[in-house]
């Protein structure tokens, strides 16, 4: 009895809830990929509204100095795991200079790939940094 009323009433009620109200993406361990991806929700957000010259604008502007922190992500370590940072750094700006090339063009689609790449690159950085 108990098994049906959690089958047939709390799964599809907990199914709703996490439809309605996602949970809240994972965050960084590390305070400067928190930042960053702060930055991307904020990005998104303008993406969402279709705010293209924001888009250019916010990436050029406030997350100007993502280049320099990513940079600093490598600083303290050295050897392979410095070369595997700084990869996923350059994967990290790659995405963004797709996102605002796409903005450029008002292309939605590929912006949304951009993200995606951008997304992807920032949780495989911070993985790297928790290692």
């Amino acid at each position: 009895m108990l098994r049906s009323f959690v089958l047939v009433i709390l799964l599809p009620l907990v199914l709703v809830v996490n439809l309605i109200a996602p949970a809240e993406p994972a965050l960084a361990a590390n305070p400067v990929i928190s930042k960053i991806q702060a930055e991307v929700e904020h990005l998104q957000e303008l993406v969402d509204n279709q705010e293209w010259v924001n888009v250019r604008s916010y990436i050029h502007g406030p997350m100007g100095m993502t280049r320099k922190e990513l940079a600093s992500l490598a600083l303290g370590v050295t050897g392979e795991q410095q070369k595997q940072i700084q990869k996923a750094n350059r994967q990290v700006l790659t995405s963004l200079e797709k996102i605002d090339a796409a903005a450029e063009d008002f292309d939605a689609q590929r912006l949304r790939a951009a993200q995606n790449s951008l997304r992807d690159s920032l949780a495989a950085l911070d993985a790297l940094l928790g290692s």
